[in-house]
């Protein structure tokens, strides 16, 4: 399991402020890709050419020059039912996308660097998919 994802057992609590952008992914609305990608794009305010597709996700997650902030939490809510009506394995790729971006990000040094967090609400599928997916 990667530790890049951060399993919490309680409700994330921070909000976003001048410094910290909270992008809520939830479950319950985000049973599709599309659905999905929705969300992220609307939370964190991706540009309007954001094409809906992984390696779109991918740039966008590698880059946020739209955005004036140092860190960025992305927390998966309800995981249970996150892509529910998609592929296990859609589910896998996305893990990967979040988890490549998050090393990037690491990997980075400079001013424009951000800091990029994965935080899961804890559930037995989450376990099983960080290792299915082999992040």
């Amino acid at each position: 399991m990667s530790s890049n994802f951060k399993l919490i057992k309680e409700a994330y609590s921070q909000k976003s402020d001048k410094n910290n952008i909270v992008a809520i992914i939830d479950g319950k609305t985000a049973e599709t890709l599309n659905d999905f990608y929705t969300q992220i794009a609307k939370q964190l305010q991706f540009p309007s050419y954001f094409a809906k597709n992984l390696d779109a996700l991918y740039d966008c997650l590698c880059d946020f020059s739209w955005l004036e902030v140092n860190n960025i939490h992305i927390v998966l809510r309800n995981y249970d039912l996150f892509l529910e009506k998609e592929p296990r394995n859609k589910r896998w790729d996305v893990l990967v996308v979040l988890n490549d971006a998050v090393n990037d990000w690491k990997a980075m040094k400079g001013k424009d660097k951000v800091k990029l967090e994965l935080h899961v609400e804890t559930s037995e599928r989450i376990k099983q998919d960080l290792d299915d997916a082999e992040v």
